[in-house]
């Protein structure tokens, strides 16, 4: 029988949060895009906000042999705002648009 497998996550430590395996890691904080070319760029992607909620649907295939599909979506973001990551900071006209998503089967 199918049963769904994750709910969303948050946090409510008062340390600055960083995205990880989630579809917030391509994005972050807000609209900022950091430079795909720089193996350190995840560093700017540390916010003050976070968002996140995933959703996993599992069923059976054949005997033992298992699918799923699932959904994440999520970014985080800066209270202030921050001159080396423009568009970085929180607002709710944005909240939409600025959510990354990630979708896998």
């Amino acid at each position: 029988m199918p049963r769904p497998l994750r709910a969303a996550s948050s946090s409510t430590s008062a340390e600055p949060i960083a995205s990880g395996p989630s579809p917030s890691s391509s994005v972050g904080p807000g609209r900022f895009a950091p430079d795909r070319n720089d193996l350190y760029a995840y560093i700017d992607q540390i916010g003050d906000i976070k968002l996140e909620a995933n959703t996993e649907y599992r069923f059976r295939l054949v005997g033992d042999l298992a699918g799923a599909v699932f959904l994440d979506v999520g970014n985080v973001w800066l209270l202030r705002d921050d001159p080396a990551r423009p568009g970085g900071r929180f607002a709710w006209r944005h909240l939409l648009t600025d959510l990354a998503t990630g979708t896998g089967a």
